[in-house]
Parts: C-alpha cells; sequence; structure tokens
C-alpha cells in the first residue's frame, strides 16, 4: 500500500492495478485515506469468464506437460470445461481431484466417470479456498449469513448485526461491495430487493 501510495503521488506516472477482489485494496486499513480516494475514482475494467475454448487450452496445457496424456480421454477434458462455466481455478481444481483420484484409485484412465465422481470435492475445494481468502470484514459478513441458516436474513438485520460484532464497520457501500463480492464467489446468493433484500 505505501508504495502505490507513492507512486499514485508522483507526478508523470500512471497506476495500473491489477486484483482478484479490488474492493479488499482500496478498503485495507493500511492504505491511505487519499490513496483510497484516488483508487475508487481510477477507470475499472472487469474481466469476462473464460470462454469453453479457453478452458480446453489450459487445461490441455496442464495434461500435456503435468499428466499421462495417453491416460486422459477428451470427453474428461469437455466435462470438465463444461463443468467450470468459465471459472478456471474451478477447472484446474477438478483436474487435479481427478488425476488424484485416478492415481489413488489405481484406475487405468481418467474419463468423463471419474470427473463426475470428483466434481462435488472439486466445487468443495473452491468454496473452501474462497473461504480461506476472505478479508475480516467479508469473513464477518459471511459468518453472519451462515449463522441465519437457510431462512437467511434481512438486509437490515444484516448490517445491524455487523456493526455490533465488528468494531470498525466499513461504510454500507463498502458492504455492498463486499456483498457483490461473496456472491461473486458463490459463496451467498441475494434474493428481493430494497428493503426486501434477503442474503442466504
Amino acid at each position: 500500500p505505501n508504495l502505490i501510495h507513492a507512486l499514485v503521488d508522483t507526478p508523470g506516472v500512471t497506476v495500473i492495478c491489477i486484483c482478484v477482489d479490488d474492493d479488499d485494496l482500496i478498503a485495507s486499513s493500511d492504505v491511505r485515506p487519499g490513496t483510497q480516494s484516488r483508487l475508487r475514482s481510477m477507470m475499472r475494467m472487469s474481466l469476462d469468464s473464460y470462454t469453453h475454448q479457453e478452458l480446453l487450452d489450459i487445461l490441455s496445457y496442464r495434461v500435456e506437460h503435468g499428466l499421462d496424456g495417453s491416460r486422459v480421454e477428451d470427453e474428461a477434458i469437455e466435462a470438465i470445461a463444461d463443468s467450470a462455466a468459465g471459472n478456471a481455478r474451478l477447472a484446474i481444481t477438478h483436474l487435479r481431484r481427478a488425476a488424484r483420484y485416478v492415481m489413488n484409485e489405481e484406475t487405468d484412465r481418467l474419463t468423463a466417470a471419474v470427473v463426475e465422481e470428483v466434481a462435488s470435492d472439486a466445487q468443495a475445494a473452491v468454496h473452501d479456498l474462497h473461504l480461506r481468502s476472505l478479508g475480516t470484514h467479508q469473513r464477518s459478513l459471511y459468518n453472519i449469513i451462515r449463522d441465519a441458516g437457510s431462512a437467511g436474513v434481512t438486509a437490515s438485520t444484516l448490517h445491524d448485526e455487523y456493526e455490533t460484532r465488528v468494531q470498525n464497520p466499513r461504510s454500507k457501500s463498502m458492504r455492498r461491495r463486499y456483498l457483490t463480492s461473496l456472491q461473486r464467489y458463490d459463496l451467498i446468493t441475494q434474493s428481493g430487493s430494497g428493503r426486501g433484500t434477503r442474503y442466504t
């Protein structure tokens, strides 16, 4: 954060930040308020999900350079790319789980059936990875929603509970960004709008 601040203040220098979650960077307590303000005002560009063909290329490269390609069926790679739906992290995790399954079960080939067998484990691994990567405030919001169970929690109750649990609560606009990123990671779902908004 100190380097970003120094660069932002340097004449003739353009700062380009590449982030998985820019809201985490902007909200970090290590970033000075002036730098936060400048980062918020910068143009943002969100990248699209990978196409099916791009995922096939990513997976094929890993099969070619990391596995015995003769034991991996093309249909298995297709099935992984289909189930990942543009998410490269999920696709790679799925391939890794399927390869381990073949190795541990001493199965001869990585097939579409093997891919189906490990699908839920791959999803769970990515889910756990997302949970481990959450910052303090995102985790607090997530925990409140999780603790509410299947009934979920209304937006107003969520904000009230968050302000009770957290020492230095973020602004409501920042919380909404956090909630959006939790949805993007498929950790929560939102239904309704306005006062009727509910999170599960």
